[in-house]
């Protein structure tokens, strides 16, 4: 169990120092930031290797060179107190969220663990989304968890990876939220920090239940906490909010309206913003991400097929339209639609046939987790209005019309997730995000201070918050073999080997998860396969 903890550490010291070559402050704001950017950084050295090598790990090892460079050269900042406390701090988060959990059932063992152990094994594949769609709209986390399968950490590292971002995450807001009340600045971007960081603890504290919707939604959080320091009449850093925003896409296509958020400061971008390295970034981020989508599926954005190109020969627009049809139908409930047999999921989808169907089902989900965090909200509403009912109105709440922008964008973004993809877990932050901006907003708009009371009652909340979640996480400790989240669910020997020419996958009856690269659990019998300059291609008959 201890070496959860140890293996968790090293992960940090090795993702931070990439970071570090975009943000130098010494504070455990900026180091989370730092950490996200590192996260950012090698998701991007992996995806662009994979054009050209495996992720094997020789290669995973050889870029570790550049953080431990970066450690020595810089050991004064690295090995200081602070630092170093903040790694721990780290640890311990990644330490409780790992241990005696599983990772995210079913999608990892489905296609989030066999496209990692694909990138372990091979480089880019032509038409690897013709042997299962879903390997043509993965997330970039998957490149950034096969780049930490090393030879010191092994495939532990992947099972960390997905840890990181929540772990830099919690510390960001815990620490922006300490800093605030500290220096008595309780502003819009604290009760909205505050909101988001209580939404967290209640939701978003199980490592089971990650997958590659959470760090997307933890990303987006801080995003438009990053955007609220305007109200603050700070200096909104722009490049930082485009390319947290633009991983924040790759994490996740449904969460694409983000990129929007940095559109509402635009009167503010200088030139000196457009030709920073961190644009530049995001730039490439976006340009290799599309050249892979157009390598693995034929397609800019799979599986929109008005954005494939039909003179691919690895392309199936076919089956990018199917797969489009039936995902929108999928989350609009087309698996308890109880009514006339034949309806096609066309028709399903036409003229809100789906609505009953969804409110029976996906509805009962949202409200039951929704509202019990809405009525908490208010509840606190309610007592610092109580609390602060002596006070005078605040007249001094700056750009309100930016402010109202930013809710209708987030009320905007709530619609479209509704009117096409209203699964909770595709666009929470949307709907978490515009309840607690707007509570916020209703706080700040009636007082311009707080009183001792309500200071002492966030200090409690606080506090009792952070135990919830340490509580939580402990106690689904049982201190058996099985402390590592289970990757390997089959024996190599109960698959089938299926060979196309030269290219040979293994096809499962049931989950792949990791161990048998190439895997799918989908049979198609009309594939074939050829090699291009020493590429493989996996073409649809």
């Amino acid at each position: 169990m201890f070496n959860i903890f140890i293996l968790s550490i090293f992960s940090i010291f090795i993702i931070s120092p990439f970071g570090y070559l975009f943000i130098k402050k010494h504070s455990f704001i900026n180091f989370a930031i730092q950490l996200i950017y590192g996260v950012i950084i090698v998701s991007f050295v992996a995806l662009f290797l994979n054009f050209f090598f495996p992720l094997n790990l020789l290669i995973n090892t050889l870029i570790l060179i550049i953080p431990i460079y970066l450690i020595f050269k810089n050991y004064s900042y690295f090995m200081s107190k602070k630092f170093l406390l903040f790694v721990v701090f780290n640890g311990v988060i990644i330490f409780f969220l790992i241990t005696n959990s599983t990772v995210y059932r079913p999608d990892a063992y489905l296609y989030h663990l066999p496209y990692i152990d694909t990138l372990n094994n091979e480089k880019i594949i032509f038409g690897l989304a013709n042997l299962h769609f879903r390997f043509g709209h993965i997330s970039i986390i998957q490149y950034f968890s096969a780049a930490l399968n090393n030879y010191v950490l092994l495939d532990k590292g992947i099972i960390i990876a997905n840890a990181i971002i929540p772990s830099a995450a919690i510390i960001y807001f815990v620490s922006t939220i300490y800093r605030d009340y500290k220096q008595e600045n309780i502003s819009l971007r604290f009760f909205y920090n505050f909101f988001i960081f209580i939404f967290i603890i209640y939701k978003m504290n199980r490592y089971g239940e990650y997958g590659n919707d959470a760090v997307s939604h933890f990303l987006f959080f801080i995003v438009i906490s990053e955007a609220l320091k305007f109200f603050e009449k700070k200096n909104v850093i722009f490049e930082r909010l485009i390319l947290i925003s633009v991983f924040v896409i790759l994490c996740k296509i449904t969460m694409a309206f983000s990129i929007f958020i940095p559109l509402i400061f635009i009167k503010e971008l200088k030139i000196r913003n457009i030709l920073n390295y961190k644009v530049l970034l995001s730039f490439f981020l976006i340009f290799f991400w599309i050249i892979k989508n157009l390598i693995v599926s034929g397609c800019i954005i799979y599986p929109v097929s008005t954005l494939c190109f039909k003179s691919f020969e690895w392309v199936n627009i076919e089956q990018a339209k199917k797969v489009s049809i039936e995902n929108e139908a999928w989350t609009k409930g087309w698996p308890d639609y109880k009514g006339e047999k034949s309806i096609s999921q066309n028709d399903y989808l036409e003229n809100f046939k789906w609505i009953k169907t969804w409110s029976n089902n996906h509805l009962k989900k949202v409200v039951e987790i929704l509202v019990p965090y809405q009525l908490f909200i208010i509840l606190i509403s309610c007592l610092i209005f109580f609390m602060n009912k002596n006070m005078n109105m605040n007249n001094q709440l700056s750009q309100r019309r930016r402010l109202y922008l930013m809710l209708f964008m987030l009320l905007i973004f709530n619609i479209i997730w509704f009117m096409k993809v209203p699964v909770f877990r595709y666009g929470y932050s949307y709907i978490v995000s515009f309840i607690a901006l707007f509570f916020s907003y209703l706080i700040c708009r009636k007082i311009n201070k707080t009183t001792d009371t309500t200071k002492k009652m966030f200090k409690f909340l606080f506090i009792f918050f952070i135990s919830i979640f340490l509580t939580k996480n402990s106690l689904k400790f049982n201190y058996d073999d099985q402390v590592w989240p289970k990757m390997i669910i089959q024996k190599s020997e109960s698959l089938q080997t299926i060979k196309l020419g030269d290219f040979n996958y293994k096809e499962s009856h049931a989950e792949c998860g990791f161990g048998h690269s190439i895997c799918t659990h989908y049979k198609d019998l009309n594939l074939s396969s050829r090699k291009y300059k020493n590429y493989k291609v996996i073409l649809k008959n």
